[in-house]
């Protein structure tokens, strides 16, 4: 027992600094979402997340095609719902779905019954289309606090935010200028709603590749495991 707290203490210090994550069993203790992880491959993760407004799924999935990329997308159970086709077609390319809650509301604060309606919501959604609920959830707008991320693990899941913000949106100098400073582990953030993904993601692709990084699902940056969580108990939250 001693030896397993010591371990914990240690990878979670180590996390914290950026530069080692545990394999995915040992997220069920985690203090903070995922956020970027160290292997010994050079791989960059590429998360969407689903939009308003207007939306740019088929060009996503045409550049993702011919630049050999997966990712992971992060969808809202209203936005599956007003794009069923959009959701299909991101499945039978071979991407990743995650969670993103069922309405995009500020979770932080919410009472225990609210959050698992947002997670179950989203991952019924999701089975629906893949055979079995995602591994990953990705809290709106990135909020967190250690009650959330106690009822993501309860539901079986990692919370996952990212390292790397690309949403032209809210970062001045571009998707491209964001993508090339990506390192190997990196979680990158993109919107379906970004126009500048029409325009900008294919260089950013072909510019990773270039300097020997390797796009990638967040499953594969963590490393596919045959380990799955269940809901058991509730854990033991570290102040």
């Amino acid at each position: 027992m001693l030896a397993a707290a010591l371990l914990a203490l240690v990878a979670a210090a180590a996390w914290r600094a950026g530069t080692y994550v545990p394999s995915s069993a040992a997220e069920w203790d985690a203090t903070e979402p995922l956020r970027r992880v160290q292997r010994g491959r050079a791989r960059v993760a590429l998360t969407f997340d689903s939009g308003w407004g207007e939306d740019y799924t088929q060009e996503v999935l045409g550049i993702l095609k011919a630049q050999g990329a997966q990712a992971t997308f992060f969808l809202t159970g209203y936005w599956m719902d007003e794009n069923p086709e959009a959701v299909r077609a991101i499945v039978e390319a071979g991407h990743e779905l995650g969670g993103h809650s069922v309405t995009h509301s500020r979770m932080v604060g919410m009472d225990a019954a609210a959050i698992d309606a947002e997670i179950g919501g989203v991952s019924e959604r999701i089975a629906a289309y893949t055979g079995c609920a995602p591994r990953c959830f990705r809290t709106p707008y990135g909020d967190w606090d250690l009650a959330l991320l106690g009822r993501v693990r309860m539901k079986g899941q990692v919370a996952v935010t990212w390292s790397v913000d690309a949403q032209s949106a809210v970062n001045a100098a571009g998707l491209r200028a964001a993508l090339d400073t990506a390192r190997a582990g990196d979680i990158v953030l993109m919107s379906l709603c970004d126009a500048a993904l029409v325009t900008e993601l294919e260089g950013a692709l072909a510019a990773l590749r270039e300097r020997g990084l390797e796009p990638c699902t967040v499953s594969a940056l963590m490393g596919e495991g045959n380990e799955r969580f269940v809901e058991a108990r509730e854990p033991k939250l570290r102040a």
